[in-house]
C-alpha cells in the first residue's frame, strides 16, 4: 500500500462497519480501527499518519468524541458521525467525496484526469 494514501480512522466500530471498512482498504485508503475512547485518544495522539477523515458510529460516542478531540484534531482532519445503518450505506460515498480515493492497479480513479 501506497504510505501516500489518505488515511480514515474509524471510532466506535461494533462490527457494524466492517464491510465499509474493507470497501475503502479495497479502493486503497489506510483504515486505522479503534475499538473504544481510550483507544480513539492513542490513535489520535500518537499515529504518525495524517489522518484526512475520522469515521465515528453511534450518537453518543460520535458526538461525546467529536468534542473530546477538538484539541487534537490536525489541521483538515474530517469529522464524519453516522449513528444508524441507512447512514453507514452512505458514509463511503461520502468519504469519497471528502477525501479523493487514491488511484488503484493503474487505472484512475473516478472523476479523477490522468
Amino acid at each position: 500500500m501506497n504510505p501516500s494514501n489518505p488515511t480514515v480512522l474509524v471510532a466506535g466500530n461494533d462490527g457494524s462497519l466492517d464491510d465499509l471498512v474493507e470497501g475503502l482498504r479495497r479502493d486503497g485508503y489506510i483504515v486505522l480501527e479503534a475499538s473504544n475512547w481510550d483507544a480513539t485518544l492513542r490513535v489520535i495522539v500518537v499515529h504518525s499518519r495524517e489522518i484526512q477523515v475520522m469515521l465515528t458510529y453511534g450518537r453518543i460516542y460520535a458526538t461525546n468524541l467529536a468534542n473530546v478531540l477538538k484539541p487534537f484534531r490536525l489541521d483538515g482532519m474530517r469529522v464524519l458521525q453516522i449513528t444508524g445503518w441507512p447512514e453507514v450505506e452512505c458514509a463511503f460515498a461520502e468519504i469519497r467525496e471528502l477525501v479523493r480515493p487514491p488511484k488503484q492497479h493503474g487505472r484512475t480513479a473516478p472523476g479523477e484526469v490522468d
